[in-house]
């Protein structure tokens, strides 16, 4: 008789204790309610990211359900209250307004803006800066001092709150501040002007390389990695607009960081002026003064402040390179201060001050740049086209007899050249008096590079030299390791692994 009701004693006892644990269980969740409600603003980790979402309500076992995006798209799902991080109260009707200008600072310390604010609600800040554009971010992405700020500012104006009220300034427009200056942290959103290539006529004015003598002097590069220093690597060297300066960043593998390196090519002398938090990082552009540099990682482009040993003054998540898009840069060129031209499988000038796009091209090839920046030239089917690079529209179109993969301004800016890598097939064209200057035969290889090297030569692949009147090729030269660069006025560069050769 002992042996049939002890094993329904135990049963029973282990229901019991399944029941108590599910209901503790439940209570601790149905209890996470008086610590969330609808509409508040939480931080979570999801797919290996910190995001952030609204609650939009509660499962039965008492989970928020929260909405936010993801690969473009809203979506909602239940997360475990315990993983979740209150980021903001949910409080409709409070608002805040401030018409001081004060500093803001990002949560990491990294990024700072003067700006007023403009409202405070829904858990977003919208912050007006002095040249008047407006940025809007979380207000979990500001400093603590930051968020006790906001909390001492009301709805209504009072003589207690020194920064409500007020009227906007009349009369006057605000000084625009340098791009330093800005913090931009946002997701690029290309909102171009597509532009539409058509012939609009010849009016092409011929951009001539600055008369430069080369210096002679080999440029090396010293570094702070040294517990591996022959994993040390110069990545790709990019030019500034006048090719005074050059900037490259050195990469190593077993290092978390890397490197930005200003070369002057005048002087001869490399200068080590940075350290930045990315592996692998690669340059894209530096400005005309030197002052700052854009680096590509990951479909991230980066703006690092020289000046102020690297700071870096903002970042944009760009289109990433399996984006259909086209919009992820491949390479770039700062036609000033505040703005970035891009070429990728478009071409696309950006307002860096604003991370927004003001115009965009559609291109099938890798376009041509003159020596100073001032004409773009692109096939497009089989035409030619040479832009103004200020507003993308059409000074010229041609039609060559063969369509290039590849082209390339002579130093002087008279003559454009083409390429097709499939055939070798090369054509000149003459840009003073549009028209065909000469054609020939290129090397018998699969072309991946050209660049004039003087008004009578082509240097394919950095290997083969063609001699345009000869028609033929007169080098063949063996580069042992490294790449070579040239600046568009007919200097050549060989970059090795610390070292940069004229």
């Amino acid at each position: 008789m002992k042996e049939t009701i002890r094993p329904s004693f135990h049963r029973l006892l282990l229901l019991g204790i399944l029941a108590l644990f599910s209901i503790s269980v439940s209570n601790a969740a149905f209890g996470f309610q008086d610590k969330f409600e609808v509409g508040d603003t939480v931080e979570f980790e999801f797919m290996g990211e910190t995001r952030q979402g609204k609650i939009t309500g509660f499962t039965g076992t008492g989970w928020p359900r929260v909405e936010f995006e993801y690969r473009g798209k809203t979506t909602e799902r239940p997360r475990p209250p315990s993983r979740l991080i209150l980021a903001e109260k949910n409080d409709s009707d409070d608002t805040a307004t401030s018409q001081e200008m004060r500093e803001w600072t990002y949560k990491t310390g990294a990024f700072t803006i003067e700006a007023k604010l403009l409202s405070h609600k829904g858990g977003n800040v919208e912050l007006e800066k002095a040249d008047g554009n407006v940025v809007t971010l979380p207000a979990t992405k500001l400093c603590d001092a930051d968020r006790k700020h906001l909390k001492t500012l009301t709805l209504q104006d009072s003589d207690d709150n020194p920064f409500a009220g007020g009227e906007p300034k009349t009369g006057s427009t605000p000084a625009k501040r340098a791009a330093t200056k800005t913090l931009t942290a946002i997701a690029v959103k290309p909102d171009a002007n597509e532009i539409v290539l058509s012939d609009n006529g010849w009016n092409v004015t011929l951009d001539a390389a600055n008369a430069t003598e080369p210096n002679g002097k080999i440029i090396s590069v010293e570094s702070n990695f040294q517990k591996h220093k022959f994993h040390n690597n110069l990545s790709s060297v990019v030019f500034a607009a006048d090719n005074r300066l050059a900037a490259t960043t050195i990469g190593n593998p077993f290092e978390s960081k890397s490197e930005i390196v200003v070369l002057d090519l005048e002087s001869g002398e490399g200068k080590l002026v940075a350290e930045i938090p990315f592996k692998q990082s690669s340059i894209l552009a530096i400005s005309p003064d030197g002052n700052m540099v854009a680096t590509r990682s990951k479909g991230t482009l980066d703006f690092w402040n020289l000046k102020e040993d690297g700071k870096r003054i903002a970042s944009w998540k760009i289109a990433s390179f399996h984006d259909r898009s086209g919009f992820a840069p491949t390479s770039g060129r700062f036609l000033d201060q505040s703005r970035l031209l891009t070429f990728g499988r478009r071409i696309v000038l950006w307002d860096f001050e604003t991370a927004k796009s003001i115009y965009a091209i559609a291109v099938s090839t890798k376009p041509a740049v003159s020596a100073n920046g001032k004409l773009i030239a692109v096939a497009s089917g089989d035409s030619v086209f040479v832009l103004d690079p200020e507003n993308g529209k059409s000074l010229g179109k041609f039609e060559p007899p063969r369509s290039a993969d590849m082209l390339s301004f002579s130093p002087s800016g008279q003559f454009l050249a083409g390429i097709n890598k499939s055939s070798g097939d090369i054509w000149v064209w003459d840009l003073s008096s549009n028209t065909l200057a000469q054609r020939l035969s290129g090397p018998s290889l699969m072309a991946t590079s050209m660049i004039w090297a003087g008004e009578k030569h082509l240097l394919i692949n950095s290997s083969h030299l063609v001699d345009i009147e000869l028609r033929t090729t007169v080098w063949r030269y063996d580069v042992p390791g490294g790449s070579i660069a040239g600046t568009n006025d007919g200097r050549f560069w060989h970059a090795s692994k610390t070292k940069l050769a004229p």
